[in-house]
């Protein structure tokens, strides 16, 4: 059937699958059924709303409200803040902030209220060592300002990079090793200025390749070597043109880049689906029966994916890693988690709703800040027989509200719309933001940076930024320019090069 999205008003449609899935996924309370209903929002609209839950690269400087010490956090104020260290620790109790459930409020009214009274942890890290400025990472080591990251080393002015070391200025990547200004690759090694592409080694200004060594301003080449601009040279007269080259200018890195563009237009797009079966969307890897999925691994029987592993008959699903997901719907930042609904950032739980960062908690509604808990709404403790009573009628007051079966209200966000990463995907003016209904961080958010290192100066948004020598170290190996746009707007121009996620 057609639907027209409530926010764009564009029309789009819903599959008989997609009210299968719905009726499959309906939860039961109390002995009854909770029938979710169809979305109200188109596709780019609902994962719009899950994004404005999520901070990820703006950070500032505040004390733990616990233990006094000095850190780095997503939370500004008034929302309270303690460590990773002190929210993981047993001196609080979140059960202490727990209140009745009001009935004559909305459920995004009575999280507002909670998130604003609960202390929430600075960032999100786990097992991470020297990476101070990251956040939602996991095993990592050596790592500046990477957003989004696992089992990496020696990562630098990056998002979502797993299994990688020595990489600087990437997004989407895995398993690279000494690779710089790469996006959307996988197996590299050695290549600069790389998108698209796969077991390439030792290359420069490459799009879309695979299996190609020593290439440079290449795109679409399967299994080359020694190839410039498509053409095959030989090994000497490539290595003469790439000696001329050297060391790079920003004259001549823009020069390349307008020669790469120039190039890609002439050369077919091919899709990115790689051993997978009945598949729609981009970079869908190892995955059957998934459709309008993006940046999709090891995925079944799901739909509208972005940006996860592992997910199993889910829908409306982004930052998955590195667990997955099963039988979940309108989720964000979570992993680990079973038959549950409207989540940001829940991990090894299960059956949870409408929450925010709950950690291995099952059975919890409304509920946010919380870890290790059962049968809990607006963090209060309930008996079984208790909570599913009281959560038949919370979804019953939802019904009437219209909140039931869509994800959270955007007033529930602790972030402003300019401080989430919907502004990446989906930019607005305040003024755009505002008349949506979405809050806006008035005070400019600042750009943290170490006590040590070369001050700069962006050439593009004019804020000042610093040059590190783990970086230094870096430029000089490769003979690469030092940059003179600073990690923000660098990482604005490779998000610039993303497709819109629709197919």
């Amino acid at each position: 059937m057609d639907q027209t999205c409530r926010w764009c008003q564009k029309s789009f449609r819903i599959e008989p699958e997609d009210l299968e899935f719905y009726q499959t996924i309906s939860p039961t309370f109390g002995g009854k059924k909770f029938e979710i209903p169809p979305p109200t929002l188109c596709y780019q609209c609902r994962l719009q709303r899950r994004l404005l839950f999520r901070n990820e690269r703006n950070l500032y400087r505040r004390n733990c409200e616990l233990t006094g010490k000095p850190t780095l956090t997503i939370f500004s104020e008034p929302y309270r803040m303690y460590s990773r260290e002190a929210w993981w620790g047993d001196s609080w109790n979140e059960l202490a902030y727990g209140r009745d459930f009001d009935f004559s409020k909305t459920v995004a009214e009575q999280l507002k209220s909670l998130s604003l009274a609960v202390p929430h942890s600075n960032m999100y890290q786990v097992n991470c060592e020297n990476s101070e400025y990251s956040n939602q990472t996991l095993n990592c080591r050596n790592c500046y300002l990477l957003f989004g990251g696992g089992n990496s080393e020696n990562v630098l002015y990056s998002k979502f990079v797993v299994n990688s070391h020595d990489v600087m200025d990437a997004l989407s990547v895995n398993k690279l090793e000494w690779c710089y200004e790469a996006s959307y690759c996988d197996s590299c090694y050695g290549c600069q200025y790389v998108s698209y592409s796969r077991n390439c080694g030792n290359s420069l200004f490459i799009e879309d390749c695979e299996s190609c060594q020593d290439c440079l301003l290449c795109v679409g080449l399967d299994h080359a070597q020694y190839y410039v601009m498509n053409k095959s040279v030989g090994k000497e007269a490539y290595e003469k043109m790439k000696a001329e080259l050297m060391p790079l200018t920003h004259e001549k890195t823009e020069m390349l880049r307008a020669k790469l563009a120039q190039l890609r237009a002439s050369v077919p797009k091919r899709p990115h689906l790689f051993g997978s079966e009945n598949c729609t969307g981009d970079l869908v890897v190892n995955s059957k029966n998934c459709f309008s999925c993006f940046d999709a691994t090891n995925c079944e029987d799901s739909k509208y994916i972005n940006f996860g592993p592992k997910n199993i008959r889910s829908y409306d699903c982004i930052f998955s890693a590195p667990d997955g997901l099963r039988f979940c719907y309108e989720m964000c930042s979570t992993s680990g988690m079973e038959t549950s609904m409207a989540v940001y950032l829940g991990w090894n739980g299960g059956s949870t709703y409408y929450s925010q960062e709950c950690q291995f908690c099952h059975d919890v509604f409304a509920c946010v800040s919380m870890k290790k808990k059962q049968y809990c709404i607006l963090n209060k403790q309930y008996t079984k027989e208790d909570y599913e009573k009281l959560v038949a009628r919370i979804i019953e007051h939802m019904k009437e509200t219209g909140e039931w079966g869509e994800y959270m209200n955007p007033l529930a966000s602790s972030f402003g719309y300019n401080e989430s990463i919907a502004q990446e995907y989906f930019p607005l003016t305040r003024e755009q933001a505002l008349e949506k209904g979405f809050k806006w961080r008035d005070q400019e958010v600042p750009l943290v940076a170490p006590a040590s290192g070369d001050a700069l100066t962006c050439q593009q948004c004019q804020k000042p930024y610093k040059l590190i020598d783990q970086e230094r170290a870096f430029y000089e190996k490769f003979q690469l320019p030092i940059p003179n746009l600073c990690p923000n707007c660098r990482h604005k121009r490779r998000v610039a090069i993303r497709p819109t996620f629709t197919v």
